[in-house]
């Protein structure tokens, strides 16, 4: 007599297809989750490039205080100079031979992207806020 929650160890289930696509999205993704924080950062470099390039042209118009204007740009050289060192190459040495070594290299690839996007976000957050607490203190 078997109850209900005890299965037999011989029953073996099929993936349906939507596991089988699931498996497959989630391998695709670890394998391109270092490109994909490697682009997220480049397009951060060039948000922030363009950011600072509009606040030294227009600075002097924002009817911020003077010191809220030091701390966003200061907030966005700080942001722009963590997007620069994450779009780097990785360069460790690893045996190419030796998966461990290689998935260990990839693992601290991105967690050191993963890192520099998480700081360099809230760098620019920021410097945003800090503009807009300017102008709104302002009003």
């Amino acid at each position: 007599m078997t109850s209900d929650a005890i299965k037999p160890a011989s029953t073996v289930r099929l993936a349906t297809s939507e596991e089988v696509e699931a498996l497959e999205w989630a391998i695709e993704a670890r394998r391109k989750q270092l490109g994909y924080l490697g682009d997220a950062l480049q397009r951060l470099v060039v948000l922030e490039t363009a950011l600072l390039g509009g606040s030294a042209a227009l600075l002097n118009q924002v009817p911020a205080p003077t010191a809220c204007k030091t701390i966003a740009v200061v907030l966005l050289l700080v942001s722009l100079g963590l997007s620069l060192f994450g779009v780097n190459p990785i360069t460790e040495r690893f045996d190419p031979n030796c998966a461990k070594e290689i998935i260990a290299a990839r693992q601290r690839g991105v967690e050191r992207r993963s890192r520099l996007l998480y700081w360099s976000c809230v760098c620019l957050f920021a410097a945003i806020a800090v503009i807009v607490g300017g102008l709104v203190g302002r009003l």
